[in-house]
């Protein structure tokens, strides 16, 4: 797991994730419910506040283009996926 200051931080070369455990955990709970809510064959338009949207982005969990894989590889990390 990754997390990026963007704005002191723009390169990301310092993952900060391991300082911040509580931001990444909640970013992947709501990364984990809006696919499973909304899985990519459904829509692509996010229904999440405009903040979290770009802190997702800074993440690689969501992107202007996502791709069907790209849902794949967050489902694996969330809590009770098989």
């Amino acid at each position: 797991e990754e997390l990026y200051d963007q704005e002191n931080d723009p390169a990301q070369e310092h993952n900060v994730a391991a300082e911040h455990p509580d931001v990444v955990e909640d970013l992947l709970a709501l990364a984990c419910g809006f696919i499973r809510e909304k899985p990519f064959h459904e829509s692509q338009e996010a229904d999440i506040p405009e903040d979290v949207q770009k802190q997702l982005e800074s993440l690689g969990y969501i992107q202007n283009t996502a791709a069907p894989d790209d849902s794949l590889r967050i489902l694996r990390h969330c809590p009770d996926t098989p």
